[in-house]
């Protein structure tokens, strides 16, 4: 566990054979052509002749995809109480009775592919494009590759996805990434590639097995950042393909680690995460923390300048979602409001806007749920409802103020359209921004409102399904 604890309290994992294998990698990308001589180490010579045998050299810790079946086991596998309780402490949950984890039984399907992964070395892909096709039921096949094919749109189907996976949502969520960001991005073509796809693996590998704040939920937050910025097209031409990858990461790593638990009850109980960050949004601060870490051997590619503005950028856009939601909508309307009396605009394009205007993107994303079809929608509010009612039962036992809804006493009609009229206006004021389209998901928010306004009873009970 000392590796988790690493990537939380900010103690770096010592060097391994992978990182040395990323720079041998990056050394000879370097060479201006094949006839180029170069000095090697000694220890990058071994490096090369184990790679030319095709036997990857011993590793003694640490590598993503080692973290991935080290994290699989812990959870699923061992079905060990005081593992998992030691994995849930390690990134910042309260011990949790029963424990807060889902315990479920892999296919032995995915047992054989995980097996699989364990024995690839580090530097091919975590899951290849072929080993996710062979972890899908032939049945499903066409139904996982008609839901991919529609991953840039702002209608896709993530359950679809999940589904085809037999449940899988870890696997759900890699392929989601794959696609998104090496296929439809282009990033598969990067020089950086294999380290990207290690940054990715352990960044789902990191998230917890609760309800609603999981890697699936990750992969969605991402797939939505790159839905909206196809809705508007001239925005996304703007940015720098290096500002576009550092948006999806930030957005696949915004919740990492997240326990199923609300800041407030963090704060409530004392917990460590709460006095280390002196209870100001110390899950925001803990996801920050742990993807920043997560991304240093992808981070370390880039040049001292080109790193800090990374790391400026992905914290800002990670702390956006946390930042107080009727403020940034104020800040929005005030921006709006002065280019107006301007007599302009306010340009999504501006090269000055990029930033505010991705911090806008990523907090709506976050929060666009209402904003999907019904029937993607209808799942979302089943798990994150099912994560507030866990976190209300522990309140009870523990004599703290009721801070959620409590099971059998939600009024769920009521609670979601409470949660629309705080979402809706985020969506309607970005719709104002010169170069943002924002027209679908506010259809979808419209809809999606006047569905519980017109049948709350039948709607609740199709939401328990």
């Amino acid at each position: 566990m000392e590796y988790l604890y690493g990537l939380l309290f900010g103690t770096e994992p010592d060097t391994t054979d992978v990182d040395a294998r990323h720079a041998l990698h990056a050394k000879l990308d370097a060479l201006p052509d094949r006839d180029a001589q170069i000095a090697l180490t000694a220890d990058e010579l071994r490096l090369l002749k184990a790679e030319m045998r095709g036997t990857p050299p011993k590793r003694q810790h640490g590598g993503g995809d080692e973290l991935f079946v080290r994290m699989r086991s812990d959870l699923e596998e061992d079905h060990d109480a005081k593992t998992a309780d030691a994995v849930v402490d390690a990134y910042g949950a309260s011990p949790l009775k029963p424990n807060p984890l889902a315990k479920r039984r892999p296919s032995p399907d995915l047992l054989q592919l995980r097996k699989a992964v364990q024995d690839a070395g580090p530097l091919h892909d975590l899951i290849s494009e072929r080993q996710l096709s062979s972890s899908v039921p032939k049945e499903r096949r066409r139904t996982l590759e008609t839901a991919l094919s529609c991953v840039g749109e702002w209608g896709f189907d993530v359950w679809a996805v999940a589904d085809a996976f037999q449940g899988d949502t870890l696997l759900a969520a890699r392929a989601i990434v794959d696609a998104v960001v090496f296929e439809a991005r282009g990033f598969r073509a990067a020089s950086t590639s294999h380290l990207l796809r290690q940054v990715v693996a352990k960044m789902l590998a990191s998230y917890q097995d609760v309800p609603y704040h999981n890697c699936l939920h990750g992969a969605d937050v991402l797939q939505a950042m790159h839905a909206l910025l196809n809705l508007s097209p001239s925005f996304d031409d703007a940015l720098d393909d290096d500002v576009v990858l550092v948006t999806l990461l930030a957005c696949l790593s915004h919740d990492v680690g997240h326990p199923g638990l609300t800041n407030n009850f963090l704060v409530e109980t004392g917990h460590e995460l709460a006095i280390r960050y002196n209870d100001a949004s110390p899950l925001e601060n803990m996801h920050a923390a742990v993807a920043l870490n997560l991304a240093k051997p992808y981070l370390r590619t880039r040049p001292p300048e080109e790193q800090k503005g990374a790391r400026a950028l992905w914290i800002g856009l990670l702390l956006a979602t946390m930042k107080e939601h009727s403020h940034q909508i104020y800040e929005l309307e005030r921006a709006l409001s002065k280019a107006t009396e301007r007599g302009s605009t306010y340009e999504a394009c501006a090269p000055a806007h990029h930033v505010p205007c991705l911090k806008i993107f990523i907090h709506a994303c976050d929060v666009s749920n209402p904003a999907k079809p019904w029937a993607v929608y209808r799942r979302w509010t089943s798990l994150v409802m099912e994560e507030f009612w866990r976190q209300a039962e522990l309140e009870r036992e523990r004599g703290l103020p009721l801070t959620v809804p409590r099971r059998g006493a939600t009024d769920l009609a009521k609670f979601q359209l409470g949660f629309i009229s705080f979402v809706r206006p985020l969506f309607a004021a970005a719709d104002r921004i010169a170069g943002v389209e924002m027209g679908l998901p506010l259809r979808h928010i419209d809809a999606t409102a006047r569905r519980w306004q017109e049948e709350p009873s039948r709607v609740e009970e199709g939401t328990r399904e």
